[in-house]
C-alpha cells in the first residue's frame, strides 16, 4: 500500500507524458503542468483500485497465515511454534 502511494505520481506522470507526447516536452514538464492545472491531488487519480486490491491481498495473507499456524498446533498464550513450523506457515 505504501508502494502504491509513493509510485502513483510517477506512474501518472509517465502515462500522461507517453500518451500525450506532443503536449509535453518530458516528464518534468508533464508533472509541473499537471500540478499547475489540476492540482497536486490529481497525481493520485485512480489510486483507489490498487489500494483496495492491496488491502484484500493482505487480508487473505494474514488470515491464511493465522489458520496455518492454528492447524500446526499453535494455541494462543500456551504453545509457541518452532522456527521451522513458523517458516512453513508463512
Amino acid at each position: 500500500t505504501t508502494a502504491n502511494i509513493q509510485s502513483s505520481p510517477s506512474s501518472t506522470t509517465s502515462q500522461k507524458a507517453k500518451s500525450q507526447r506532443p503536449v509535453y516536452r518530458g516528464a518534468i514538464h508533464c508533472l509541473r503542468h499537471t500540478i499547475e492545472t489540476r492540482g497536486f491531488l490529481s497525481l493520485y487519480q485512480g489510486i483507489s483500485s490498487p489500494l483496495l486490491g492491496s488491502m484484500a491481498e493482505n487480508a487473505v495473507l494474514f488470515l491464511s497465515y493465522g489458520e496455518v499456524k492454528r492447524m500446526l498446533g499453535e494455541k494462543p498464550g500456551e504453545k509457541e511454534l518452532t522456527l521451522l513450523q513458523l517458516a512453513s506457515a508463512g
